[in-house]
């Protein structure tokens, strides 16, 4: 587990910030994500290829991902599409192994604080050419990006405010501030796609904690 410090939480919010702006600031965005997350990557590599190694079934996929390039009709798009999924599994499953969960959700919450305000105060918005309908994108590039980023922060805004091993005022109040936000920006979008995909990420949410919770007490009345 590496200390918590100030570089760390730096990094670890540029790295959240660069996934969840990638539409916005572009090439910036790409270099934030290799800087940081390589950076997590090959301090204490020889940790972190232990860890690669226990969860090496999760790179089955991204590396599935790159083979098809082969065959695709878009060859390198299909590859570059197959390396940034591997790079992105690949950092992601370093950090959430050898970085404070705590600090994980924290800078979480921050980044879609931000971004859910950017959204709101924008007034941007696409047109959809098969039904004439203008929804909202806010900050991202299309209104289906905006749903998922919607989606993502009402499931940590309820991870924060009900769910978090250390739950206190702080955390419940940027959680049910991540929420507010998250909320209206659905209430603006007035997107049915957007309100299902938020209901369905609740919905999936809940349930994969009643299993977790349910698991556990089977196994503890097992163990008794």
């Amino acid at each position: 587990m590496l200390r918590t410090d100030v570089i760390l939480i730096f990094v670890v919010f540029s790295f959240f910030f660069s996934l969840v702006f990638n539409s916005t600031i572009g090439s910036l965005a790409a270099l934030m994500f290799i800087v940081c997350g390589g950076s997590i990557l090959i301090n204490n590599i020889s940790e972190s290829y232990r860890i690669l190694l226990r969860y090496r079934a999760l790179l089955i996929i991204p590396c599935l991902a790159i083979v098809s390039s082969f065959w695709s009709d878009t060859s390198m798009i299909a590859f570059r599409g197959g390396v940034q999924l591997l790079l992105t599994t690949v950092f992601s499953i370093v950090l959430i192994c050898r970085v404070d969960k705590n600090l994980l959700l924290n800078c979480l919450v921050f980044t879609f604080i931000i971004a859910m305000g950017a959204s709101l105060a924008s007034n941007r918005v696409a047109l959809n050419g098969m039904t004439g309908e203008i929804s909202l994108i806010g900050i991202f590039s299309s209104k289906n990006y905006l749903a998922i980023h919607t989606a993502i922060g009402v499931g940590v805004g309820v991870v924060m405010y009900f769910y978090s091993e250390k739950t206190n005022r702080l955390s419940r109040i940027l959680g049910g501030f991540l929420l507010f936000l998250a909320v209206l920006v659905l209430l603006k979008a007035k997107s049915f796609g957007t309100t299902l995909s938020v209901s369905m990420s609740l919905f999936l949410m809940y349930l994969f904690m009643w299993y977790q919770t349910k698991k556990y007490y089977i196994l503890f009345e097992i163990k008794c």
